[in-house]
């Protein structure tokens, strides 16, 4: 969705162009979470999202709530037979 824009098409490859760059911007000054890259470029997983910020140049924002929060969630996983102990 996200890739090289076709040319017969012009306005709307603008319009998603544009998108892409506020998007960005506000995702590199902390306004918006990779969930609402995801939501408002209309992304299916944190995988793409990750893949399309980092062709941008840009580092995810990963801080001490979110290690704790991955934490969580590899207990929960373990706990429940998906992990290996």
């Amino acid at each position: 969705m996200w890739g090289a824009p076709r040319p017969t098409q012009p306005l709307l490859c603008l319009m998603r162009l544009h998108t892409a760059i506020v998007v960005v911007q506000a995702y590199r000054d902390e306004v918006i979470s990779a969930g609402k890259v995801r939501q408002i470029l209309g992304m299916a997983t944190r995988m793409e999202v990750e893949e399309f910020l980092k062709q941008k140049g840009i580092d995810l924002h990963y801080d001490e709530t979110d290690l704790e929060s991955d934490r969580q969630t590899h207990q929960q996983l373990r706990s429940q037979g998906k992990l290996p102990a």
